[in-house]
């Protein structure tokens, strides 16, 4: 399994590949199953190597690779406890932090095993889906309960909720309304494709505040 726990010893990273019953751990090289197939491995007990590895057959691992290997699992933990955020804001913040963390320098060597988000994006919708609850089947099963009607500071969000047969819902923070009474302009867009199965419009109004689209 991917997310299955790891361990960098001696410049190379090994997979946990079985527990035994007096608690010692064996793991594997992280590319024993891919297609390099290298057969090191080693074990350990409360932390200690006590059966050291053979030799590899591939390249040492750099601290670099490493540090983005952790990164990509603390984006994933992230998506998964954020919602609010889109996955691609907390993908490169995650990213920026792990290379100013490691001062890591993105040469041509480096480039090449750091994440992309484009590789990533799928996975990280899926993550982002898991924390979505199923579609209802009808207005009336709708329930926004406080996650869905409150901002991430828990200020409202929910402006109306009409309860009826069209079940006309309207978001937006405090802050959104401030901006659109300041804006000498509006700009509204109503879209089709991304509305909810159960509605047939998604209507949306920005407001240009501080040389901003909002």
């Amino acid at each position: 399994h991917k997310e299955c726990p790891m361990i960098y010893f001696q410049k190379y990273l090994y997979q946990q590949r079985k527990k035994n019953k007096d608690q010692s751990i064996i793991w594997y090289c992280k590319e024993n199953r891919s297609k390099i197939k290298c057969k090191s491995s080693l074990t350990t007990i409360n932390d200690t190597v006590i059966r050291y590895p053979i030799e590899h057959n591939h390249e040492i691992v750099s601290k670099a690779q490493v540090a983005f290997l952790k990164s990509r699992f603390k984006v994933k933990e992230r998506v998964r406890n954020e919602p609010g955020i889109p996955p691609k804001k907390i993908f490169n913040q995650e990213i920026g932090k792990i290379i100013k963390e490691n001062e890591i320098i993105l040469d041509k060597d480096t480039v090449l095993f750091a994440p992309k988000y484009s590789a990533n994006k799928k996975g990280l919708h899926l993550q982002k889906l898991k924390t979505i609850p199923k579609l209802p089947h009808n207005t009336e099963q709708i329930n926004l309960t406080n996650e869905f009607i409150l901002t991430n500071d828990n200020q409202r969000f929910l402006i109306f909720d009409t309860k009826d047969g069209d079940r006309i819902i309207a978001f937006g923070s405090h802050w959104q309304l401030d901006c659109l009474e300041n804006s000498p302009v509006w700009h509204v867009d109503g879209t089709f494709k991304t509305s909810p199965k159960l509605y047939y419009q998604m209507f949306n109004i920005h407001a240009w505040f501080r040389d901003e689209m909002y």
